[in-house]
């Protein structure tokens, strides 16, 4: 005796349940990787039917929702955790020329990054409440030290804006002419009119 299910698999036996989806999403391409091979070793269907490209999207889609969050949030992070660690420490960098030093620090600076953005919520001088997305996840060279925080901030210089309604000022850690601001899932708060500074 054979029945469907609405994963889109056609069980031979109704002693046969879909997999149960994990307590704890993955947050690894490698684990979600794991849990669809899984996933596809216990599914018992006959052998000359396959399961339907929406039911496998749609299980793929289920179990990479927190594994995406993750990368996103990390995505800051990523190209300096994976760049390759040099063998040796050079101990001369503070004797070089300052036009060398700074020139290294811009070249340094980062590509394009997806920025998450955190929302705070402020008053301004005549008391109106506002939101400021503040990002999360600073370039590294705003936070190395004293030199490398100049440049990277002549590279941020020119975004930062202010708010001319309430004189809020807005966050300069963005570049709009190359990064992708990520506000996040809660975008606005529920049931109150607010005003957006960017």
């Amino acid at each position: 005796m054979s029945y469907n299910d609405p994963y889109g698999f056609e069980w031979l036996s109704p002693s046969f349940s879909p997999p149960p989806y994990p307590a704890i999403p993955p947050n690894t391409a490698a684990k979600v990787h794991e849990l669809m091979t899984e996933l596809e070793k216990q599914t018992i269907r006959r052998t000359s039917q396959s399961p339907s490209p929406g039911s496998m999207r749609r299980q793929y889609l289920h179990l990479t929702t927190n594994f995406r969050q993750t990368l996103v949030r990390n995505l800051g992070i990523v190209e300096y955790a994976g760049m390759p660690v040099s063998p040796r420490v050079f101990t001369c960098f503070a004797r070089l020329p300052t036009e060398t030093r700074r020139r290294i620090w811009r070249f340094a600076l980062p590509g394009p990054r997806i920025v998450e953005l955190e929302k705070r919520g402020i008053l301004d001088f005549s008391g109106v409440m506002s939101w400021q997305y503040v990002p999360r996840n600073l370039p590294p060279l705003l936070q190395t030290c004293r030199e490398s925080r100049t440049i990277a901030r002549r590279s941020y210089r020119i975004e930062k804006q202010q708010n001319k309604i309430g004189g809020v000022p807005s966050t300069p850690w963005i570049r709009y002419d190359q990064d992708i601001a990520y506000p996040g899932s809660r975008f606005l708060s529920r049931g109150a009119w607010v005003r957006v500074v960017w």
